[in-house]
């Protein structure tokens, strides 16, 4: 998991969200780009994206998008 100066919130790669919520990383991108997992695209060459942690684990707790 990614953690970075000055930000509070853990955040997870695909690989990561992928592996906790047990489908492909392909899945997360497509979740993530209709809008029913919340993403974070970093600055910077390419499109760095991660998810924050906490979202990830209320979608395993509650069954449904966090979005």
């Amino acid at each position: 998991a990614a953690r970075f100066s000055g930000m509070a919130e853990e955040l997870l790669t695909a690989d990561e969200v992928a592996r906790m919520l047990r489908i492909t990383t392909a899945t997360v991108y497509t979740w993530a780009s209709q809008g029913l997992l919340p993403e974070i695209v970093l600055p910077g060459p390419g499109r760095r994206r991660r998810y924050p942690k906490a979202a990830i684990e209320a979608l395993l707790k509650t069954g449904t998008e966090t979005a």
